[in-house]
C-alpha cells in the first residue's frame, strides 16, 4: 500500500457557493493546502518549489457540514519537476483528484534546477505511479 499524507480541510462557508456546495475554486486552495502540509509533514522545505501545473477532475459534490479531507503523495520525479497526486474526500468518498507539476526553482538564475538526492530519497517512499 502506498504511503499518503492526510490533511483535515477545515470548510469555510465562504468556500460555498449560491447553492449550497463547495465551489470548485476552492478546491484549488485545498489542493494547495494538501501540497503545502506533504512537505510540512515531512519536515521538506518547499522554499525552492514553484507550482507550473494543476489539473482538477471533479468527481462528485461537497458541502459545508462535511467532513472533508485531502491526501497527498508523488507520482513522479523527473528531473527538475516532481508530480504531486491528491484525492479529495468528503464523508469518505472522493470527490475530486488532483495532479500537479512542481519543479524545484533556481530563484537568483529563474531557472528549474535539478531535484537535489535528498529531497529524491525523502520523497521516494510516497511515490506510487497509479493513474489519479
Amino acid at each position: 500500500m502506498m504511503k499518503r499524507i492526510k490533511s483535515p480541510i477545515g470548510v469555510r462557508f465562504c468556500d460555498t457557493d449560491m447553492i449550497g456546495h463547495i465551489n470548485n475554486c476552492a478546491i484549488a486552495e485545498y489542493a494547495e493546502y494538501g501540497r503545502v502540509c506533504f512537505f510540512r509533514d515531512l519536515k521538506l522545505s518547499a522554499a525552492r518549489l514553484i507550482l507550473v501545473n494543476l489539473n482538477i477532475d471533479f468527481v462528485g459534490q461537497m458541502h459545508l457540514e462535511d467532513e472533508v479531507w485531502i491526501e497527498t503523495w508523488v507520482a513522479g520525479i523527473g528531473t527538475t519537476s516532481i508530480t504531486l497526486a491528491q484525492e479529495l474526500f468528503a464523508n469518505g468518498k472522493v470527490t475530486g483528484r488532483t495532479r500537479s507539476v512542481v519543479l524545484t526553482f533556481d530563484y537568483e538564475n529563474n531557472k528549474p534546477a535539478p531535484v537535489p538526492q535528498e529531497l529524491r530519497d525523502a520523497l521516494a517512499a510516497y511515490i506510487e505511479n497509479a493513474d489519479v
